[in-house]
């Protein structure tokens, strides 16, 4: 999320290029946890998505859109998986919905996280003001969808 946010933070962006659908590949460095497991790594490379939209209605069909390809993604590989809808209380405070896609781990039977959306609705954006614009209208805030879509290190350790 932050390249993203970066790219787009003190932007207009003109509402004819919404909803815009980015997506990134990179590496991912974690710190281990003191007790460490066969599930825990240290880096991973990992494919980022980000969405933004011009209100809430079009950045929720954003949010089911990306859940709906990470969702084919792992079924076209075979790896089974369980859809988790967060609750409130565990959403982050930038979040208004979460799901993960969760696998089963490979040591202590304990379900780990392949991937994860988020929606955001303009919490960020209006930090960061991210704004879009309609022609010569006022500017307004972009609603914003993000997600670690695809965790390689995870994958792989729970593909057949």
């Amino acid at each position: 999320m932050m390249s993203f946010a970066a790219f787009f933070m003190r932007t207009l962006t003109h509402s004819a290029d919404l909803p815009l659908k980015l997506f990134a590949i990179g590496r991912n460095y974690t710190p281990l946890p003191k007790e460490s497991f066969s599930d825990a790594v240290c880096q991973s490379t990992q494919i980022r998505i980000f969405g933004a939209a011009s209100n809430d209605k079009e950045a929720f069909n954003l949010f089911q859109e990306f859940e709906k390809i990470s969702q084919n993604a792992y079924k076209s590989l075979g790896i089974s998986f369980r859809l988790v809808r967060n609750p409130a209380a565990d959403l982050d405070l930038s979040d208004s919905l979460k799901t993960e896609i969760q696998g089963q781990g490979t040591r202590l039977n304990k379900p780990i996280t392949l991937s994860s959306i988020h929606l955001q609705n303009d919490f960020i954006s209006r930090r960061l003001m991210m704004q879009h614009k309609k022609n010569n209208s006022d500017s307004s805030y972009l609603y914003t969808v993000y997600g670690k879509f695809f965790n390689m290190s995870a994958t792989m350790t729970n593909s057949k």
